[in-house]
């Protein structure tokens, strides 16, 4: 008798053994909008080594296999997802939600519920609602990734009658950043960090201040930005040498005549003749009829505090306006002499290749890049530490966590090799190897020898 009941413990526990190996795992992944595309390109890497995986996100439907196969753009360029697949033949439910570089901190430091997709499987092949403004579930993300230092962001400590504790950030990745002014731009123009501090704090200079050229003194640039969530945003005004949280003044393209007031809720108006999506070519051109101050805005659960000082949600948002012209009314809004005027924006490679210059895209129609401090953006020019403008990719998790060598801790450390081995060059990015010959400790800080 005890023989069989031996037995029969013996089986129970190897059925619940075996049924916990095969129980599906659920990751939560938070991170900004610059590391979707590495970040997604991994993911889908990693479980094509092991069989086919499904992603349905706000972009729709998309499977694939294969370890080094490319991965849908449907996926790398959803912002809020669901994917299905195997990890250390394991089933895997892993849902990301590209939140934003400074929210991605908080929710990760501050172990506080983001928004994910609702379902857990594909059910169909549509997409899927966005979970900031639909139907959604949500969840404290495991782990996260973002473009800034937790120190430039407020979420350190006891912030708001929260607290927000250590992270450990692994750099994955290089991000650059570029400066980049509407069509009909003087080409070769360059942007100074007195300039570029200038035009944010005030909103607009006129064209003579970057052409030292006295016709243009009637041409006047205005300024467009991003929201507070956004890792470039802090990285460029660290960039400038205003601080990562300082307050600006940017432009909201609207109609003319604007509505009144305008408010946090009133969308962004589409330029009148913009050419739409078409195939490959994303949307461009058209004319911009008026521009308002950026209304305040509440971005995780920081708000703005004053007009001007908000932005665009995404790169891909802002980018599609520095293809655009601007009517009179426009380049009119600071002064009424104006015979001109332009917009100054920032934008990754990533955005800048796909969504300003892309092939398809008219020369009339394509913005111009600028040089910053004197120093064109390329690739070698940022390794070699001429070229400042740019930020690291970061793989966050709190301090002490997925270090017990559970699924969720294996599957951290793969992604976060994955990226930085093969991964990172996604949407333009740049691997850390040895030809990277500099680093920084701060956003926006001095850009210091590694020789």
């Amino acid at each position: 008798m005890k023989s069989s009941l031996k037995k029969f413990a013996v089986g129970v526990l190897s059925l619940t053994v075996a049924t916990l190996t095969q129980a599906t795992e659920i990751i939560h992944i938070v991170g900004s909008n610059g590391d979707r595309q590495a970040t997604q390109s991994a993911i889908g890497h990693l479980l094509g080594a092991e069989g086919t995986w499904t992603f349905q996100g706000v972009n729709g439907y998309a499977t694939g296999t294969g370890g080094s196969a490319t991965v849908s753009a449907t996926a790398t360029g959803s912002n809020y997802g669901v994917w299905n697949g195997t990890y250390n033949s394991t089933p895997v439910i892993i849902k990301v939600s590209f939140i934003g570089a400074a929210g991605a901190v908080a929710a990760v430091a501050g172990s506080l519920d983001a928004p994910f997709v609702q379902p857990e499987a594909p059910a169909n092949t549509g997409n899927l609602p966005d979970p900031t403004t639909g139907a959604h579930d949500t969840a404290v993300p495991d782990f996260g990734f973002s473009t800034n230092f937790q120190a430039t962001t407020p979420f350190n400590g006891d912030y708001l009658g929260h607290t927000y504790v250590s992270l450990d950030e692994t750099p994955v990745g290089i991000s650059a950043l570029q400066y980049v002014a509407s069509p009909g731009f003087p080409a070769g123009a360059n942007l100074t960090t007195q300039v570029a501090q200038q035009l944010y704090l005030a909103g607009a200079v006129p064209l003579s201040l970057i052409t030292g050229n006295s016709a243009d003194e009637n041409k006047i640039v205005y300024a467009l930005g991003r929201n507070s969530d956004a890792g470039q945003r802090l990285a460029s005004y660290a960039e400038f040498g205003l601080g990562a949280n300082a307050t600006v003044q940017v432009w909201f393209p609207t109609t003319n005549p604007a509505p009144n007031p305008i408010t946090a809720n009133t969308p962004t108006a589409t330029p009148t003749g913009q050419v739409a999506a078409a195939g490959s070519v994303p949307k461009y051109g058209g004319t911009v009829e008026n521009i308002a101050l950026w209304p305040i805005q509440t971005v995780s659960g920081v708000n703005s505090g004053s007009l001007g000082n908000g932005g665009f949600t995404t790169g891909a948002d802002l980018a599609p306006y520095l293809t655009t012209v601007l009517a009179p009314a426009a380049y009119k809004k600071r002064s009424s002499s104006a015979v001109g005027g332009y917009f100054i924006g920032y934008v990754t490679p990533g955005d800048y290749l796909s969504r300003i210059v892309k092939d398809g895209i008219p020369e009339a129609n394509r913005g111009v890049p600028l040089k910053w401090n004197g120093v064109d953006y390329s690739e070698s020019n940022l390794k070699n530490g001429t070229y400042t403008a740019w930020l690291y990719n970061r793989i966050i998790k709190r301090t002490g966590e997925l270090e017990d060598g559970s699924l969720k801790a294996q599957f951290f450390a793969s992604l976060r090799d994955q990226i930085l081995q093969t991964d990172a060059t996604q949407g333009g990015g740049l691997k850390i190897d040895e030809n990277v010959r500099v680093e920084r400790y701060t956003d926006g800080g001095n850009v210091f020898p590694l020789y």
